[in-house]
C-alpha cells in the first residue's frame, strides 16, 4: 500500500475510534488534510474512493502466536471483542487473524439537483487498527501537525509527510 492509503486508512481508523462508524468521503477527506471544513473536488473524492476499495480488496494474515505466548500483546480485550481470542486461562497453541484490511459497505446517494453525496460503513473495526489497540502501539499525531496549507496536496506530499510525522512522533515518545 502507498502512503496515501495508509493516510486514508489512518483517517478510517481516528473517525472509528471516535464512535463514526459511517463517515463521508468529506470526512475522510477532512481527517487526512487536518481541515474541519474542507470541500474536496472530484478528483479528491475519486481517489480516496478508489483507495477504499483497494483497502477492501486486501487480504490481511497476522500470526500473533508467539506475540501471545510472550507476553508482547498488552491488552487482549480488542481481541477479544473482535473474536479473535477467547477469554479463557486455556494455553493457547496457535493465534492467526484472517480477515479484509478494511471491511465497509459504499453508499452513493444523487439528489434530484445532480449532486452525488458518498459514504462508507464500516462492518468491523479494522483489522490493524485492533491489533495496535491490543499491542498499545497506536500513535497520537495532533490535528495541527497534519494540516496542509495546500489543499491540493499531492500523494508524494502526503507519503513525505507521514515519514516525517511518524519519525517526529517517534523521536518524541523516546522509540527513536
Amino acid at each position: 500500500i502507498t502512503a496515501y492509503d495508509l493516510r486514508v486508512y489512518n483517517a478510517v481508523c481516528t473517525l472509528y475510534l471516535n464512535g463514526k462508524a459511517t463517515v463521508s468521503l468529506n470526512e475522510i477527506y477532512s481527517v487526512m488534510t487536518g481541515y474541519k471544513k474542507n470541500n474536496p473536488n472530484k478528483n479528491q473524492i475519486a481517489a480516496i474512493e478508489r483507495c477504499l476499495k483497494k483497502l477492501s480488496s486486501i487480504n490481511v494474515f497476522i500470526d500473533i502466536t508467539d506475540e501471545i505466548n510472550s507476553n508482547l500483546i498488552q491488552d487482549k480485550q480488542p481481541l477479544i471483542d473482535a473474536g479473535i481470542l477467547k477469554n479463557n486461562k486455556d494455553k493457547i497453541k496457535k493465534v492467526t487473524i484472517e480477515q479484509k484490511m478494511l471491511s465497509c459497505a459504499i453508499g452513493t446517494i444523487e439528489s434530484e439537483n445532480g449532486k452525488i453525496f458518498k459514504s462508507i460503513k464500516l462492518l468491523v473495526e479494522p483489522t490493524l487498527l485492533t491489533y495496535n489497540r491490543a499491542k498499545k502501539t497506536l500513535i497520537t499525531i495532533p490535528m495541527e501537525y497534519i494540516g496542509l496549507t495546500n489543499s491540493n496536496a499531492s500523494e508524494r506530499i502526503i507519503a513525505f509527510q507521514d515519514y516525517l510525522l511518524v519519525r517526529i512522533m517517534g523521536f518524541k515518545n523516546g522509540k527513536m
